[in-house]
């Protein structure tokens, strides 16, 4: 299962960043859907409108083996 964050959320900007030699697909869930968003090539970024609920996943494309974040980096504009 996955808890979202209680309200308010909050809009949000996210620059993704595929830093391997995969391609990787981004995935989101909205309701216990989970909704596909882009593939990153290698060196490829996308930067994407999101909310601060938004839980992401990304997965090898061609094997959807699970991928994990290396080095996030946050920055909040109030």
């Amino acid at each position: 299962d996955v808890e979202f964050p209680e309200p308010p959320y909050r809009h949000s900007y996210v620059l993704f960043c595929n830093k391997t030699n995969r391609h990787i697909n981004l995935y989101w869930f909205d309701n216990d859907e989970t909704k596909y968003h882009t593939s990153l090539a290698p060196g490829q970024q996308v930067k994407t409108n999101t909310y601060t609920h938004h839980p992401w996943i990304f997965c090898d494309r061609d094997s959807n083996e699970l991928m994990c974040v290396s080095k996030p980096k946050f920055v909040e504009f109030l």
